[in-house]
Formats: C-alpha cells, sequence, structure tokens
C-alpha cells in the first residue's frame, strides 16, 4: 500500500520535478531560477521561486527552432534569455541553475583494483585518458559509488567544455548568476528527494514516463548513475 501511495504521488507530482529541484536548493534572499533545456520538445523552461513565497513556483516555457546545439541555438537561447529578463527583471538578481538534456552528458563507469587513495586517483585518471582520448575537451567529474576489497567503482559524468562555455556566455551576457549546471535524469532524482525524503540515499530504478517518452535513471545509495530515455511514452 505505501508502494502504491508513493507512485501515486509521482503520478500527480514529478510533471513539476524540475521546479521541485527548487526546494532541495536553500533559497537565498534574492530567490532561485531552474533553466530547463528540451531540445526534443525545443522548449526552455523556466521555473522560478521567490524567497516570500517559496513554494509557489512560477512557470513560464519559451519554444526555440534550433534542432542541435549550434551557434543558432545559443543565438536563440540568449534572445529568449532577454525575452524573459524584460518581463521578469529579478531573474538577474537570482541564483541560477540549468538543467541539460541527459544526452548533452557522457556517463559512464570505471572499475578499479583495491589501491591506496593516491594511486587510486592516478589510475581513474589514466582510465579515463584511456576511454576518452578528448578528455582535455570534456570538463568531467567522478565519484565513487562501492568500494569493497575486490574492486572500486567510479562513476563519471562529462560535458563539452566549449557548450558549458557557451552557456555560461550566454548567461554573462544576460547577467544572469549561474549557480549550477546539471542534467534532467539527475534532477528528476533530486526531485524524488524533496517530494519524498525517506527514499534519500536509496537505490532504485527511477521510470518517469511522458507523452511521447521515457526516461529511466539508475539510482544507487542516492547517486544518479545511469540514465537513458526510450522514444516512446504512455501515448505509443
Amino acid at each position: 500500500m505505501a508502494t502504491n501511495n508513493f507512485l501515486q504521488t509521482l503520478k500527480t507530482r514529478l510533471p513539476a520535478r524540475l521546479a521541485a529541484l527548487l526546494h532541495r536548493i536553500r533559497f537565498s534572499r534574492v530567490g532561485q531560477t531552474v533553466i530547463g533545456i528540451d531540445m526534443e520538445a525545443k522548449i526552455l523552461t523556466f521555473y522560478a521561486a521567490e524567497v516570500s513565497h517559496p513554494k509557489k513556483i512560477a512557470v513560464e516555457k519559451i519554444p526555440f527552432s534550433a534542432k542541435t546545439v549550434n551557434e543558432d541555438f545559443f543565438l536563440a537561447f540568449g534572445q529568449i534569455l532577454q525575452t524573459y529578463l524584460a518581463e521578469h527583471p529579478e531573474a538577474q538578481t537570482a541564483k541560477t541553475t540549468v538543467i541539460l538534456p541527459d544526452h548533452f552528458v557522457v556517463k559512464d563507469m570505471i572499475s578499479l583494483p583495491p589501491l591506496r587513495k593516491g594511486a587510486l586517483d592516478k589510475a581513474l585518471d589514466v582510465e579515463i585518458e584511456h576511454f576518452y582520448p578528448n578528455r582535455q575537451e570534456l570538463k568531467i567529474n567522478s565519484y565513487a559509488i562501492s568500494k569493497n576489497k575486490q574492486h572500486a567503482v567510479y562513476y563519471i559524468t562529462g560535458v563539452r567544455k566549449d557548450l558549458l562555455a557557451s552557456l555560461y556566455s550566454s548567461l554573462s551576457t544576460s547577467r544572469i548568476p549561474l549557480g549550477n549546471v546539471t542534467y534532467a535524469a539527475s534532477a528528476t532524482a533530486s526531485a524524488v528527494f524533496a517530494l519524498a525524503p525517506k527514499y534519500k540515499g536509496g537505490s532504485y530504478l527511477l521510470l518517469d514516463i511522458k507523452e511521447r517518452a521515457a526516461r529511466f535513471a539508475f539510482v544507487a545509495k542516492g547517486k544518479t548513475v545511469g540514465a537513458n530515455q526510450l522514444p516512446f511514452g504512455y501515448q505509443i
């Protein structure tokens, strides 16, 4: 019964999953803004909360026409930011989180033998260099998801540096302070923790079914360790 109630909660409240990320962030005096990029629907979604009404989330969707992340996309992105700021000038003082599509982010796992801390870090660097010869073009983050006497497993995420630079440039030009960059599956998992704190630190498979697509994310000990998207949803 408890599981059914939880699933019903997700069904009714996860459409606002990105907005729920705002409640996981400690509000500053100037509020928070989250910008979600959806390349499939070709929509930028703005979620905004004010300090005086932190549970009241304003949602605004603005379409764009660019099909890929290129110069045209960032030109449109900059223009949309200006349009949004014209109506919401307070966004220039709000801390901003940008949520990237899952396919913008390289996601991988690397298993290593048990080693001392210094040797383990060096071995991880060697493995990353081996699997990603273009490493210098990527901003890579890693964290351990499992360690025992047999092996240590690290989860790797990477984003192209030029993409991040263009993103920062667009926001900087509009004088919007960027506080954090994440990706959709990770934001969805964070929303689950916000809606149901008892699942924080848990391990499970999260399935987010939309109208024409479905995303699944693997969460291990409270951290997203894998994600993918299916090209169909509840309207098959």
